[in-house]
């Protein structure tokens, strides 16, 4: 809504020209206003994570900005990856019009380099679940030629640093989007990708002491009974998605599900658009797996 219209029109009606005079003070002011909204820059004031139009087109702005630095990481700017940018605008944004503005904006952020630390201030405005999707969304553009390079994986995780997401949290995310990924959520590249702790993806993107669990108790399918789910989750995989250890009691386990299924309900966001919602539901559904498999494995009732 162009909020400088409506003044220009109130102003039209104080001024004695009633209902006409309004809609003419409208008018005027959607001409004159049209286009002038710096609320698409970073470091706008508004940028405060409410459901006002100015938080939320502040967020989808950062999106772009962290996008254009994960696509630029290797040098390389790639059909595939600019495929994947244009997929996470269509989610959101959701007009036409608005997605073509986007991808104007976004060309003249590759051109531009911008700020990320500020991006990840803005978004910090947001809550957990919002900035875990989007850390999926830069995951999967980094994914989407089939290798994550090591430059990626660096700003990746200067990016959860700036979003203070801890090490184990994104051991969390990046399980949660590689179960996305197998299944083709984000594009047929992951269907083609292996659904074990050792395809390439998941050694090259998850080594440097993020990976500590790898042999600490159930750390394979064969382990345990082979407790799996109908979409390959293995042990070491639901644990790692709950954020715990295998070796984490019973009533440490139950706290980290209770966590990650408060964190990750869809009601939270539901400010971002039916699009989130849609993403968060997935990942609740993922998280859910994982403790089915876990309860299982351990016997809790």
């Amino acid at each position: 809504m162009n909020w400088k219209a409506l003044i220009a029109a109130a102003v039209g009606f104080a001024i004695g020209g009633g209902p006409v005079g309004a809609i003419i003070g409208y008018v005027i002011g959607s001409m004159v206003f049209s286009g002038s909204d710096e609320s698409d820059k970073i470091g706008d004031d508004d940028a405060d994570g409410d459901d006002g139009a100015n938080g939320g087109y502040d967020f989808r702005y950062c999106i772009l900005v962290l996008l254009g630095e994960v696509m630029a990481a290797d040098g390389k700017l790639m059909k595939c990856e600019l495929d994947r940018v244009k997929a996470t605008i269509r989610r959101y944004y959701k007009t036409e019009e608005e997605q073509k503005a986007a991808l104007r904006q976004f060309q003249t952020i590759l051109q531009e380099r911008q700020d990320i630390v500020q991006a990840c201030a803005i978004i910090n405005h947001f809550s957990y679940m919002a900035k875990a999707e989007l850390i999926m969304e830069l995951l999967a553009v980094a994914f989407s030629d089939g290798e994550f390079d090591v430059s990626e994986q660096n700003v990746i995780k200067r990016i959860t640093y700036y979003l203070n997401i801890s090490p184990q949290q994104y051991r969390s995310i990046y399980m949660l989007f590689m179960m996305k990924f197998r299944q083709g959520y984000y594009g047929d590249a992951g269907r083609s990708q292996s659904t074990n702790n050792n395809s390439s993806g998941y050694n090259n993107g998850y080594n440097n002491g993020y990976n500590r669990q790898e042999n600490n108790g159930y750390n394979n399918r064969q382990e345990r009974g082979g407790y799996t789910t109908n979409d390959g989750m293995s042990i070491n995989e639901a644990y790692q998605i709950l954020g715990v250890d295998s070796n984490a009691t019973d009533d440490e386990v139950k706290k980290a599900y209770r966590t990650m299924a408060r964190k990750y309900h869809p009601d939270n966001a539901a400010k971002l658009g039916e699009e989130a919602v849609r993403q968060a539901t997935k990942s609740m559904k993922q998280i859910n797996e994982a403790w089915e498999i876990v309860k299982e494995a351990r016997g809790i009732k």
